[in-house]
């Protein structure tokens, strides 16, 4: 996602006059991309709004344009009711002279009707999702300690040290098949670790999982079934809801209850497994890219439902405004053995680029002939036991470099979402070009700082 934002943003080699379109729940690629927004929705005359600028400030005019329709429906209401009021009075005092008014009330009516169905779709949200926890406040859920995984000759992560407790938010970062799931797993006691242990609290902790797989239910299965496989009745945080409620809090429609789930569209399918979820009491809650299909009302209701579940959550997702918003801490994966604990994703994010930076480094070393026409062996230099004086100094003032490094990539990145930027050809070239050196600063300062680390 931040290469393809880059690359529309860029677009090399494209002519000025290029033009990108684009349909996305994505909020922050919305941010940081998009020069015009268009949403289509009930909600708007013609079906269709449209704000030039990026999201911030298209959620800023549309807040204004709903509060506006909301402020029309108010006062043609109270002009209908005035309407009615005269309408009522009977026939006497009705000329010809009227008839313009009967025909003004008329149309106010329909108007108010108009703007009542807008304003409904208006206020209309995404699936009400809450997660059922158990109240158990234990501050270490789950330990890690030492763990290691390997298939095969591949290393998937080593001397991983995890403490998860009540209320923390973990995020996992890392390339498909770096072994997020395959840590998951461990965590939750799935599958044993090579090496090292993982220490539950006393009872075992209660976990629910979220899969990206989705692959629970049977093509042929019913809606209800899928939704309450017991009866017509589900339990929810210990009250009894009938099933034709429960769908609709996940906006499902009554005559959907008695159609198959391959008949669903993906976000329809996303919504009944977070239903499913919802109904299993739990400690430790896994999200294994939860916010696929889903539209942006019931992602935020998502987001919400997390922040506010009292248990321990592991997130896995592409959705970099979730992490954000939600993450405690981000547990890096570089698919090799290597891993960090990072307290935001964008420390993050420059910690995966400089390792996938070194790990190029070193194989184009590995892999570059030598004066005889044979590969030349990579030399490692015997690591010492104590840095110079110099090193030392360096060593001490890096972290202070990262920080204003990353944060001129945050400058940079709020200059690239401003309309202005945008617009202007050249103070955009100028943006993309101090935001790439800041990330790249960023990204050789973190490898200098694990090699720092190593001495």
């Amino acid at each position: 996602m931040a290469w393809l934002e880059e690359f529309v943003r860029r677009a090399p080699g494209m002519p000025a006059a290029s033009a990108s379109v684009f349909v996305t729940h994505d909020r922050m690629f919305l941010e940081g991309v998009a020069t015009r927004v268009a949403e289509l929705s009930p909600a708007y005359p013609q079906g269709i709004f449209v704000v030039d600028g990026n999201y911030t400030e298209f959620l800023r005019r549309k807040e204004e344009f709903l509060t506006a329709q909301a402020e029309a429906q108010r006062a043609i209401a109270g002009l209908v009711r005035q309407d009615i009021a005269w309408l009522s009075r009977g026939p006497q005092g009705r000329q010809t002279k009227a008839k313009g008014r009967i025909q003004e009330s008329h149309a106010r009516m329909d108007e108010l009707a108009e703007l009542k169905a807008r304003n409904a779709a208006a206020s209309s949200t995404g699936a009400r999702v809450g997660f059922d926890a158990t109240d158990r406040r234990t501050r270490k859920l789950v330990v890690a300690k030492g763990v290691a995984k390997s298939y095969a000759d591949h290393t998937l992560f080593r001397e991983l040290d995890l403490v998860l407790g009540a209320g923390d938010c973990l995020g996992l970062l890392g390339a498909n098949g770096s072994g997020k799931t395959t840590l998951i797993r461990v965590l939750t006691g799935e599958v044993e670790p090579d090496e090292g242990l993982v220490d539950f609290a006393e009872p075992m902790p209660r976990v629910a999982v979220f899969s990206q797989h989705r692959e629970d239910f049977a093509p042929t299965t019913l809606l209800r079934e899928a939704l309450c496989p017991v009866s017509d009745l589900v339990r929810y945080r210990g009250q009894p809801m009938h099933i034709t409620a429960w769908s609709r809090r996940f906006l499902f429609r009554d005559e959907q209850l008695d159609q198959p789930i391959q008949s669903l569209s993906g976000g329809e399918l996303a919504r009944v497994h977070i239903a499913r979820l919802m109904l299993v009491p739990a400690d430790v809650l896994v999200l294994d890219e939860p916010t696929n299909d889903l539209d942006i009302p019931t992602l935020e209701t998502l987001e919400e439902a997390i922040e506010s579940f009292p248990g321990a959550v592991i997130l896995v997702t592409h959705d970099r405004a979730m992490l954000e918003r939600l993450a405690t801490s981000v547990l890096a994966l570089d698919g090799r053995g290597g891993w960090a604990l990072h307290a935001t994703l964008a420390q993050a994010s420059a910690w995966r680029r400089a390792r996938e930076q070194a790990a190029d480094a070193t194989a184009a070393t590995s892999s570059a002939p030598s004066s005889a026409g044979t590969p030349a062996r990579a030399q490692t230099a015997p690591q010492r036991k104590k840095r110079s004086y110099n090193e030392q100094r360096e060593y001490d003032t890096i972290e202070q470099r990262i920080e204003e490094a990353e944060a001129a990539a945050k400058v940079a990145e709020q200059r690239l979402a401003d309309p202005k930027v945008l617009a202007d050809h050249e103070a955009m070239t100028k943006a993309c070009e101090a935001l790439s050196a800041a990330q790249e600063l960023a990204a050789r300062l973190y490898a200098r700082w694990e090699e720092l680390e190593s001495i």
